[in-house]
């Protein structure tokens, strides 16, 4: 188990500060990061590793199998709380970027006559 995640520990933890940093910052993503592990490795059973493929495709699958876990997580810890959205697709990440877009353009316009 200590090489499954010194393998893929740095991958998850990129993969969560990316995603989730802006909603539990550093110190959460660490924890998450933890977290994810404890219950990859509770749940290591339920992992598909029979299935005859190469190496560089069982370790995707084990990066998204342990991606999926931090998300699942992340969920739980915030379900019912309707303040909190975890953003799932492109076309939420298309409005998020629209309205960053006009923040942005209402500063520059701010400043430009400030």
């Amino acid at each position: 188990m200590g090489c499954f995640y010194v393998r893929h520990h740095a991958s998850l933890l990129l993969v969560c500060t990316y995603d989730y940093a802006y909603l539990i910052g550093a110190e959460g993503v660490g924890d998450l990061v933890q977290n994810a592990f404890l219950r990859a490795f509770d749940g290591a059973t339920t992992f598909d590793h029979a299935e005859a493929c190469e190496a560089v495709v069982q370790k995707r699958k084990a990066r998204k199998w342990l991606a999926r876990i931090a998300e699942n997580l992340l969920r739980d810890r915030y379900r019912g709380q309707p303040e909190v959205r975890l953003l799932d697709d492109d076309e939420d990440l298309e409005r998020l970027g629209e309205r960053q877009m006009r923040v942005q353009a209402k500063f520059r316009c701010r400043r430009a006559t400030a």
